[in-house]
């Protein structure tokens, strides 16, 4: 799988791109603040429907002249094992009450012409993306750690997409009657139905988490054996918070009812993730903080892999500036021949030289983007 080519119109520091890309590495190396990150974003908007984690759908538009656009748009034409696909989503302000722009944005899809839902877009483009914002996957909330399994999974499972809007949407109606239970006192009998919902739609969630950490633990523990170049060990598994039973439920209904929220379920399971059995986020030094990240993305990448029957699109943002040369051609012989790889530098010599020999060249300056000849 690979993009062919790429679009953007008043995209982050883009006013407006179009390229055309070969199906092997690129390095997009230029100065820091000048759109390389940006770049791979877009990549990762139409993969995952948004951009990074911590970023307002707002941010993704173009702000010029202290004015934000009124739109954003991204492009691409996808190629697939078996097919090819044109990707177009928007980000665009929705109007106040006195018609303007308001603050808050919203997104739109078309594939192939059409019009579709957001969740439509996933699967289209597979993507793994790492950035050195992914130390929130170990330092950040545990909405980080869940967010990473779904749209790790939602890349390769359509049942994943919709079990998880509908128990998204039985969450929101049960903390609806929970809050009306805990104003008015009513029968609590009346939670019945949408307990049942939440555990059907949980299980499946579950079910699938677990097999997606399985695999991710086993593969992640190799990656970070080879990485880090010594005996430690790298686990990573799922923690539930509870609620994976009617009768927890109903154990813990007083206190759902007071609080005015479903406290157990999917939407509140985390990831344990330890080195040698001690939390890596509390006791690793940074160096090895990243090394676990990037070894849980380079696991990530052989799931979607073998899941899918191709190789996802790699982003790799900024992945060589903490790293040492040894660790840098680590990483590289990691990397499947067969993929596509955006690899981002803002200095020329933290590349490798085996990926620099084979790699396209594109040179990011001031939001435009142009090839090396």
């Amino acid at each position: 799988m690979y993009c062919k080519s790429l679009e953007l119109l008043d995209f982050r520091n883009f006013a407006g791109l179009s390229l055309q890309f070969p199906d092997g590495p690129i390095a997009v190396l230029g100065r820091n603040a000048q759109g390389k990150s940006n770049l791979l974003e877009s990549l990762l908007a139409l993969a995952s429907g948004r951009g990074r984690s911590h970023r307002l759908l707002s941010e993704l538009i173009l702000t010029a002249g202290g004015r934000p656009r009124p739109f954003a748009r991204i492009r691409a034409e996808i190629a697939a094992r078996d097919r090819q696909t044109r990707l177009e989503l928007v980000f665009a302000f929705a109007p106040d009450a006195d018609g303007e722009p308001g603050r808050r944005a919203s997104r739109r899809v078309v594939v192939d012409g059409k019009p579709r839902r957001v969740s439509s877009l996933l699967g289209h483009l597979n993507a793994v993306h790492f950035s050195p914002d992914d130390i929130d996957l170990l330092a950040g909330s545990p909405s980080e750690r869940r967010r990473f399994l779904d749209v790790s999974i939602s890349q390769v499972d359509p049942n994943y997409v919709r079990d998880l809007v509908d128990y998204s949407r039985v969450v929101s109606q049960r903390n609806a009657l929970l809050r009306e239970l805990r104003e008015r006192r009513g029968a609590a009998e009346s939670l019945g139905f949408w307990d049942g919902k939440l555990i059907e739609l949980g299980e499946r969630l579950v079910l699938a988490r677990r097999r997606f950490v399985e695999a991710l633990n086993r593969e992640a523990s190799i990656a970070y054996r080879e990485l880090a170049g010594d005996d430690q060990s790298l686990s990573v598994e799922y923690f539930t918070a509870g609620g994976e039973s009617l009768s927890a439920l109903v154990e813990f209904r007083a206190r759902e009812i007071e609080r005015g929220q479903t406290l157990f379920g999917p939407h509140r399971d985390d990831l344990a993730i330890t080195v040698d059995g001690q939390s890596a986020a509390a006791f690793a030094s940074r160096g090895q903080q990243r090394l676990v990240v990037l070894s849980m993305r380079l696991a990530e990448l052989e799931w979607l892999s073998r899941a899918a029957g191709e190789s996802p699109v790699l982003l790799l943002d900024d992945i060589f500036s903490e790293l040492d040369p040894g660790h840098r051609e680590a990483v590289i012989a990691r990397i499947p021949e067969t993929a596509q790889v955006f690899v981002t530098a803002a200095d020329d010599a933290q590349v490798p030289v085996n990926f620099r020999g084979r790699a396209d060249v594109l040179r990011v300056s001031a939001g435009n983007a142009d090839w090396e000849s």
